[in-house]
């Protein structure tokens, strides 16, 4: 929410952690993958409501999201 620095219009990628990867007995993990895109469209004090842009696939409520800066 507000209070947490979100705005109206902030666009946020929804986060999904790879598969681990086992090479020569060492376990090796990439970066996440984006699956959805949202934005969001009502912020109250402790909490945001975004609708979905876009999505690769599914996601749930304590998916991890990070901001998506846009170059202008």
């Amino acid at each position: 929410g507000s209070k947490q620095g979100v705005s109206q219009d902030t666009k946020f990628e929804v986060l999904k952690e790879k598969e681990p990867i086992k090479y020569k007995g060492k376990i090796l993990r990439g970066a996440p993958e984006a699956v959805a895109l949202l934005q969001v469209v009502q912020v109250e004090p402790d909490l945001s409501y975004a609708r979905i842009l876009s999505q690769q696939s599914s996601i749930a409520r304590d998916d991890k999201i990070q901001e998506k800066v846009e170059n202008q």
